[in-house]
């Protein structure tokens, strides 16, 4: 993440591919739905992987204790999202996804808020927490 220009295309990127599956979902193309999750899926685990590397090279920096706690508490929630959803990718593989179309159903679009909702609190937190430790930039150079 070097810039928050970066940051935001790639939640861009993330919400087109959760859309892109909760309309496949909807629509019942399960084959499909499940090619883009997988897509998804290592998108979104590498942006969380990226997102922790970000942070604890921010908190290298010179940050007071209550950001120090907020950075703790995030990192932490990423480990907890990334769990959630790997959870989520082991139990809904394309048997189970067919066998029960409608718990399927429930458990992405219940999934993908939860990622829109953890994409929303990075941006709230590594975009300020960047700018003013030094370790990120506005616009790509």
């Amino acid at each position: 993440m070097s810039s928050v220009e970066a940051l935001l295309m790639s939640h861009d990127q993330l919400v087109v591919l959760a859309d892109r599956v909760e309309a496949l979902v909807q629509q019942d193309d399960l084959v499909h739905a499940l090619e883009t999750r997988a897509k998804l899926s290592a998108d979104f685990n590498s942006y969380i992987a990226q997102e922790i590397r970000f942070v604890r090279s921010a908190m290298n920096g010179n940050v007071s204790t209550d950001v120090t706690k907020q950075i703790q508490g995030f990192v932490e929630e990423c480990k907890t999202v990334r769990r959630m959803w790997d959870n989520y990718m082991t139990e809904w593989v394309d048997e189970a996804a067919s066998l029960e179309p409608t718990c399927f159903q429930l458990e992405t679009s219940s999934m993908i808020q939860q990622m829109r909702r953890r994409l929303k609190h990075a941006a709230e937190l590594l975009c300020p927490l960047g700018i003013r430790s030094g370790t990120i930039k506005l616009r790509a150079a």
